[in-house]
């Protein structure tokens, strides 16, 4: 959030006297002019003894003289009242975070706070959440008890007791014990069902191979160190294994849930007893544990799911083995360059920090390179459906600082560039229990691309799109804004005060994010940063002369473009009215930023990209109109307050006018609708609407470039 840089010396005057007397101020720059004998004031500022309008400052002949040492408003001498005149600006205050609402510019007082945005909808049924990553609110049926059934006050014939976890349409109807499990409005009937294994003095029989396990009409009984995220409302079912007679084996079990429910698995000495347990693992894929070197005999294997379900469980022994001696950097297992080798994350702890989480545990290897390298290290699932993670350190290995390196993603290799000579520890670890193959290749060093050094960023022409290639790139900017990932930094130099518009595009379907940072590419004086899926945008206000870094950050160190789109910084414009065609707002040549607000406007026009369903008319809207002399860029984002904005432009002297192909665009993806469009000489309209009948505040990034 922005805070106010104070309140200027006109503001705090208003303040203090507001503050300490009941009765109206007295204008301190009103001027008694010619008094008539009534005592009327007929002087154009006599009326001014009872303002209390914060917009108006002092008596001024030039803007030079009503600075208010407030830096989001604009400062302006009013000729025809000859005072000053403060406008706050709102976008200067946006702190780029939409649950906290939206910042407030007042005149003498400065930035100020929103109301955070509430997300109610007056419905008791439904509880509200502000969800900054789409910024927009989204609602989720009441569920008091979390067995993931709606209340049936709410939702007929669903949950039709919402204070007990147990009890669930979802569930199956339990013989016995007295209650209506399934909310059909009968007890015991017939149908229901007596489950198996669900006791330690019933249990299932469970030998090696694959089996299909049952978990309807089981109750949550059993204690071990694996729980579900909603243990009441979990189910449990337990089963014999016998070792049998001879050597010492190993026992692992794997299990997965149909329909995705959590599932967790565990192995006990004794049914019942927490104390008595082996391993135990629980996922919302694939739960797998391993449990070492036991002895023949009879042990009890324990299953449970979130909800009812079928689980497939597969039982496999294998020879006695130890505990890998690999968990920690006090001793790595040493490999061999360019061959691959095995690694099975099953039963293993989690010991090492890292900016890619390994939640499920990792192992520790060492190599060793006798020149300088480039290494680049592949990882891929033999065993699971969880990706590696890698993790690659010096040999010191134990802290966040000894991470030189770390790769989540197991689409492209995690690469070092020119590796010094020297022995590293890699960490191989993943999110849930897999098995994988890995390779640590090497290669002779390259040069470092100019790219990856902040002093040595290429530069890139202001308005124009530059093409880029981020292959064989490490995360070599740390600009904290999509970590561990292949990135870049680019340069470009602001001559005067200005607006930044940083447009990105990136392959269709891959995430990318982009940056604006100052020449240092401190995360710390970071100016924006925005993720997502193509084209991914960063728009900055008031953006000082000198020279910035642009950064492209993608997942797969594939070719990207990036395009700073660049105009005078000037206060955004407050448009009201413009609610047709014949009242538009003129859009200038060069492009301009404005806010409005479509509340009380009228729906006047239907649009192809709005849903089918939509009333003629469609939603409250204002009307931009851009006139071109010739070919232009142009580049419009329109983002909305608390609904999803539809951005349309056509062309033609009358409105509404000819459709363009490509030129209608609702803003689903963060309330922020985008259009990138080369226009010919002509006359357009630019439309500001909601999707679905959507109204609210909204602020237009206009840029007209050349193409």
């Amino acid at each position: 959030m922005r805070i106010s840089r104070g309140l200027g010396a006109f503001g705090l005057i208003t303040a203090l006297v507001a503050a300490c007397s009941s009765t109206p101020r007295h204008d301190p720059f009103a001027v008694d002019l010619d008094a008539s004998a009534d005592g009327d004031a007929n002087g154009a500022l006599a009326d001014a003894t009872t303002d209390a309008d914060l917009s108006l400052g002092g008596p001024c002949v030039d803007d030079k003289q009503c600075d208010d040492k407030i830096a989001c408003t604009s400062d302006k001498c009013d000729m025809t009242l000859k005072r000053c005149r403060y406008t706050g600006d709102a976008t200067l205050c946006d702190d780029g975070v939409y649950c906290n609402g939206q910042e407030a510019c007042l005149p003498g007082l400065g930035c100020k706070p929103g109301a955070p945005v509430t997300c109610s909808d007056a419905d008791p049924c439904t509880i509200g959440l502000c969800d900054e990553a789409t910024r927009s609110c989204s609602t989720t049926q009441r569920d008091s008890d979390g067995d993931g059934d709606p209340d049936d006050h709410c939702v007929a014939k669903r949950d039709c007791n919402d204070s007990d976890p147990t009890i669930s349409s979802l569930n199956a109807e339990i013989c016995g014990n007295k209650k209506d499990d399934n909310c059909n409005g009968q007890i015991d009937e017939t149908g229901c069902i007596t489950a198996k294994g669900d006791s330690c003095t019933s249990p299932l029989t469970f030998t090696t191979g694959t089996t299909v396990v049952s978990t309807v009409g089981a109750t949550y009984s059993f204690l071990t160190s694996c729980n579900l995220p909603v243990p009441s409302a979990g189910h449990d079912v337990v089963g014999t294994f016998t070792i049998p007679a001879g050597a010492n084996r190993d026992v692992e079990i794997a299990a997965t849930a149909v329909g995705g429910s959590y599932v967790a698995v565990a192995i006990m000495g004794t049914c019942g007893d927490a104390t008595t347990e082996k391993s135990c693992d629980t996922s919302t894929a694939q739960a797998r544990t391993r449990a070492r070197n036991l002895a023949p005999g009879n042990y009890t294997i324990w299953v449970a799911t979130q909800y009812d379900a079928t689980v497939t469980l597969k039982v496999t022994l294998f020879d006695a083995t130890s505990p890998p001696t690999n968990e920690t950097c006090a001793a790595p297992l040493a490999v061999a360059l360019d061959t691959p080798f095995n690694v099975s994350l099953v039963s293993v702890t989690q010991d090492l920090p890292s900016a890619c989480n390994a939640s499920s545990g990792e192992l520790t290897y060492s190599f060793t390179l006798t020149s300088a390298k480039d290494v680049h290290i592949f990882a891929n699932t033999t065993i699971g459906s969880a990706e590696p993670v890698l993790s690659l350190r010096t040999l010191a290995c134990t802290t966040t600082t000894d991470e030189i390196r770390c790769r989540k993603n197991a689409s492209i290799p995690l690469f070092a560039r020119n590796l010094a000579a020297g022995t590293y520890v890699l960490s191989v670890g993943s999110v849930d229990p897999i098995d994988a193959t890995v390779l640590v290749q090497t290669s002779a060093p390259t040069a470092e691309p100019t790219d990856q050094l902040c002093s040595s960023a290429p530069t890139i022409p202001l308005n124009k799109t530059t093409n880029i290639s981020l292959a064989d790139r490490v995360d070599a900017i740390k600009d904290d804004c999509f970590n561990n990932n292949p990135n870049g930094a680019y340069g470009f130099t602001l001559s005067q005060t200005s607006d930044v518009l940083l447009v990105a595009r990136f392959p269709q379907n891959e995430m990318g994010a982009v940056s604006l940072l100052d020449n240092t590419c401190s995360n710390l004086t970071r100016l924006g940063c925005s993720q997502g899926y193509t084209p991914v945008r960063s728009f900055a206000r008031n953006v000082p002369p000198g020279t910035y870094r642009a950064v492209l950050t993608d997942t797969l160190g594939l070719t990207a473009s990036i395009t700073p789109l660049v105009r005078p910084f000037a206060n955004a414009t407050a448009i009201t009215g413009a609610d047709d065609c014949s009242t538009a707002f003129t859009i200038p040549d060069g492009g301009a930023l404005f806010t409005g607000d479509t509340t009380l406007s009228i729906g006047q026009y239907d649009h192809g990209c709005d849903t089918p369903t939509v009333p003629s008319g469609g939603a409250s809207d204002q009307v931009g109109k851009l006139v071109l002399t010739q070919k232009k860029r142009v580049v419009l984002e329109l983002t909305g307050s608390g609904f999803t904005p539809l951005l349309e432009v056509q062309k033609g002297t009358t409105c509404p006018a000819q459709l363009i192909k490509g030129a209608c665009h609702v803003g689903f993806q963060g309330n922020k609708s985008f259009l990138d469009l080369e226009l010919d000489a002509g006359t357009y309209y630019v439309f500001i609407d909601g999707y679905n009948m959507g109204k609210g505040v909204w602020s237009l990034d206009a840029h007209v470039v050349d193409p």
